[in-house]
């Protein structure tokens, strides 16, 4: 199954509600120009074929061609390793199963996975120094000394980089890695833009535990190189992040891998293991790579990721669906259904996860990435979407059902991302200090209570049924640290947090507010928007066509009505992805991609099934 991305007509849907410093061109989310339908098959395999004998279909089929798996279950002993460029591993839909008894001979930087994707060319040489994880050798590291041929000026959207010497061995084409040193401890907290994982210091801290994921530089961004002349790269999109956020004195830089795995498919097919494993499908140092149709089980209990990604750029997770997945973690009954560590532009969209502890996780230096249209029927355990490490930044999360958000003290802050149209089931918006200038715009919530200040006579701890909680720096109803921890309530969290739009079931009311619009703050205001009208989206300038025929557009919001959903006074109708669920009878066995999502013209078979804008 292939797809294409998002379109990019409507770059600026937010234009007029958020001001431009805070939001960033979402609709490049994702691979670009959309994944390619691949027709040409390479090789079939049936079950009865081992893991060795997959790997060895894989390294064989030519460039944009496909490994077929048929129907059946493949019982494997080993891993699946894609090391290579350009090739779908693509199975008949739920009827394909890939069950893992061991992941032995996996070939993935961080611990066991069942499909890892990494080149054989990854160069790890780079680990454990800025900016971490993969890292990228020394030999390729360059200051970036500024944009557009002005020293010490770092441009929000600038194509153009200015390096102190030239980048030999730079490819036009390949990902270049982006990253400057976060604020010192001694500097922080402080009411300016800071990205920090400051633990255990003093007597003032960001985080609880810190990190070690981006080896103080959790202020990040993966593009693709589009031109080398002499010092100067243009690259593909422009910086993120607002002016004045790259700054020559936390020594900015960049490198590269020459060893990036691209072009590479997972397609229709069922994942399964018997073993305990850290990762079930792993992307490392990846770029323009997609996920789509498959179904992942955790089973057994213990490990942590169902599909982690890893130092990448525009990648896609679509229409996919996780089973109960629990059992990992620092706690022991943690896991987490997708999580993106460092990465940017990446596109999480029209997913379901049934029952799943931590279903979308957002990790350091993840920027200008989407999260959108996503399903969680959440039983049990943790639950919704979560902020969890320092430095992720201009991210969108738009028109998922969940059952919340929370960005918390864990490891290190986040800022500049926003929630637009998506709808809260069990509580709201949880923003833990250092969680700065968040925009919620237009979501439907179901809370007994509107808004909890730190500072309120009135306190609550962060499972209670609150719309939007922000800054406190306790899990509990606290005004003061979680014992131990140092890290204390943030005042600038609700001051810079711009509210507008938002229908909570507490009164009924949608509030418009002026007060509620950051205007008068001292580094990124947003005035007050001149109406109440609200886009459909704010990275699609129209309804995709994978979206059914008979579903509004609009799903959620409080400009919409006669919404399915009970209790909403009719500003929410169900997704696509939780009819799917329903239509399924709960069932991954049941789960039909092109039945689902597929109207008109593309309803065709699932191994051939295409999604587009």
């Amino acid at each position: 199954m292939g797809f294409a991305a998002a379109s990019s007509a409507g770059a600026a849907e937010w234009t007029g509600i958020v001001a431009s410093a805070r939001a960033t061109d979402w609709s490049q989310a994702g691979v670009p120009g959309g994944a390619p339908y691949r027709t040409t098959i390479c090789a079939t395999l049936n079950p009865g074929a081992t893991a060795a004998q997959i790997n060895t279909a894989i390294a064989s089929c030519p460039s944009g061609q496909v490994v077929q798996l048929g129907a059946g279950t493949f019982n494997l002993s080993g891993a699946i390793n894609i090391r290579r460029s350009d090739v779908t591993l693509r199975g008949q839909g739920m009827s394909t199963v890939l069950n893992f008894s061991s992941s032995s001979g996996y070939n993935f930087y961080w611990g066991s996975a069942l499909i890892a994707v990494q080149h054989s060319g990854f160069n790890p040489a780079g680990d454990n120094v800025a900016p971490a994880f993969s890292g990228v050798p020394a030999s390729t590291v360059r200051n970036w000394t500024g944009t557009n041929g002005q020293a010490g000026v770092y441009t929000k959207g600038t194509t153009v980089l200015n390096l102190d010497s030239a980048p030999t061995g730079l490819a036009v084409g390949g990902t270049l890695t982006l990253w400057q040193s976060d604020a010192p401890d001694n500097a922080v907290p402080s009411n300016g833009y800071f990205v920090s994982d400051k633990a255990g210091v003093d007597g003032n801290n960001i985080a609880w535990q810190g990190s070690g994921q981006s080896n103080n530089s959790g202020q990040q961004q993966r593009v693709k190189v589009v031109a080398i002349n002499g010092t100067a790269v243009t690259i593909w999109p422009g910086l993120y992040r607002p002016t004045g956020t790259w700054a020559t004195a936390r020594s900015p830089k960049v490198g590269w891998q020459s060893g990036v795995v691209s072009g590479v498919g997972l397609e229709d097919f069922r994942i399964t293991r018997s073993v305990k494993t850290v990762t079930m499908i792993g992307f490392n140092v990846s770029a323009e790579s997609w996920v789509s149709g498959v179904g992942v089980v955790g089973g057994v209990s213990g490990g942590d990721y169902g599909i982690q990604i890893l130092d990448s750029r525009h990648m896609t997770i679509r229409s996919s669906w996780w089973e109960p997945f629990r059992g990992g973690g620092v706690y022991t009954t943690t896991s987490y259904g997708v999580t993106l560590v460092q990465c940017s532009g990446c596109l999480v969209e029209n997913n379901i996860f049934n029952g799943v502890e931590s279903p979308i996780m957002v990790n350091s230096g993840t920027t200008g990435s989407v999260v959108a249209y996503n399903y969680e029927n959440h039983t049990t355990g943790e639950g919704g979407l979560q902020a969890h490490e320092p430095g992720s930044a201009m991210n969108l999360f738009e028109g998922n059902r969940v059952s919340k958000f929370w960005a918390d003290v864990f490891h290190g802050n986040t800022a500049l991302t926003t929630m637009f149209r998506n709808h809260f089931t069990e509580q709201g918006i949880d923003l833990m200090s250092y969680h700065r200038w968040y925009n919620l715009v237009g979501n439907v919530i179901k809370a007994s209570v509107y808004t909890s200040v730190y500072s309120d006579p009135v306190k609550y701890n962060r499972w209670s049924s609150v719309a939007f909680r922000l800054g406190y720096a306790s899990q509990n109803p606290s005004a003061g640290s979680e014992p131990g921890y140092n890290v204390y309530p943030d005042p600038i969290v609700s001051g810079s947090t711009m509210l507008w739009g938002n229908f909570v079931t507490d009164g009924g009311n949608t509030r418009w507010l002026a007060s509620e619009v950051p205007t008068g703050d001292s580094l990124f205001p947003n005035p007050v928007p001149a109406s109440e009208n609200l886009p459909a989206s704010f990275y699609r300038s129209s309804k995709p066509s994978w979206w059914p025929v008979a579903k509004v557009w609009p799903l959620i919001g409080p400009d919409v009505t006669g919404g399915s959903v009970a209790g909403y006074s009719g500003h929410a109708y169900k997704l696509p992805a939780e009819d799917c669920y329903t239509g399924a009878g709960g069932s991954l066995t049941n789960f039909d991609v092109s039945g689902c999502y597929a109207d008109g013209a593309e309803s065709i078979p699932p191994s051939s099934f295409r999604l587009v804008p």
